[in-house]
């Protein structure tokens, strides 16, 4: 497996994971209509860039459940993070 490989799994399972989380505090709907099509982009030790498929669900994700986010996130990995919320570019 190629390291760039390695790492997009890695992320694609944290997401999953963050996605179990969120599942303990929000509705199905919101988890579908809001995050089931974000990624995370980037990851540092005290940083993360999730990426929304617009602008629009990006700042919705930002308006209405920033907190919630961070909130999975941290349990996760068992640290504060910051998030940063931003538009899957065009590929």
């Amino acid at each position: 497996m190629t390291h760039s490989k390695k790492i997009h799994t890695e992320k694609v399972g944290l997401w999953e994971e963050v996605l179990d989380e969120l599942k303990l505090s929000l509705e199905p709907n919101a988890i579908k209509t809001w995050f089931s099509k974000a990624t995370i982009d980037r990851l540092s030790e005290n940083e993360m860039l999730v990426c929304a498929v617009n602008e629009f669900s990006a700042d919705w994700i930002r308006k209405h459940f920033q907190a919630d986010l961070e909130k999975a996130v941290c349990k996760v990995l068992d640290q504060k993070v910051r998030i940063h919320i931003s538009v899957q570019s065009s590929k």
